[in-house]
């Protein structure tokens, strides 16, 4: 299966997935502020500056936040410092995507590009 040249699409796209929130909001963890997300997409825009993530924040019992690193990199705990701070995680890359290998399409999903033949009535 072939996989795709990431280093040159995020030249220009990067996706950065979430497990736990709800597409356009909710969930139980930190959320990703939306203006913060859109000044993030302005300074890459405008000014350059590629963003290798965004931060989560949450604030209700506990503050805490967290490092939404853009795929396919993970955030990784350094080893200090309180699991609440995304600032004691670093993104690095995954070498190998664990789903990467199950992804199949099969002959129920094929498509033909050949007109239909079939002669019979409409």
């Amino acid at each position: 299966m072939l996989q795709g040249n990431y280093k040159e699409t995020q030249k220009f796209y990067r996706f950065f997935p979430y497990p736990g929130q709800g597409h356009c909001g909710g969930g139980t963890g930190p959320a990703i502020d939306a203006e913060a997300l859109f000044s993030t997409l302005v300074g890459w825009v405008e000014h350059g500056i590629e963003p290798d993530y965004v931060v989560a924040s949450q604030a209700s019992l506990a503050a805490r936040t967290r490092k939404i690193c853009m795929y396919p990199n993970v955030p990784v705990y350094n080893g200090s410092g309180s699991t609440d701070d995304q600032a004691n995680f670093h993104c690095e890359e995954r070498k190998k995507d664990d789903l990467i290998d199950t992804l199949r399409i099969g002959k129920p999903f094929e498509t033909s590009t050949k007109a239909n033949t079939d002669s019979g009535p409409d």
